[in-house]
């Protein structure tokens, strides 16, 4: 997929939906297609929640080698 950002220049982005562990798949995946950053979106389910069942951007965080951008979820 290509579209335009407001200076005309083309930026690129590709939807991939795998099956698998998804901090895994997504790790798996960025290196496949030699990705420049994976972006991220968060939820705000709270610091229990995460420490109890676990966090796929926290795994995603801990070990990617690229950068991970974070989009925070609206507040609700």
């Amino acid at each position: 997929m290509a579209n335009r950002d407001r200076t005309g220049q083309v930026l690129r982005s590709t939807l991939h939906q795998l099956t698998g562990e998804v901090a895994e798949e997504i790790l798996n995946q960025a290196d496949a297609i030699s990705a420049d950053l994976i972006v991220m979106g968060t939820h705000s389910h709270g610091a229990m929640y995460n420490l109890l069942v676990g966090s796929t951007t926290k795994g995603v965080l801990k070990h990617s080698t690229r950068p991970v951008l974070l989009v925070p979820g609206r507040k609700s």
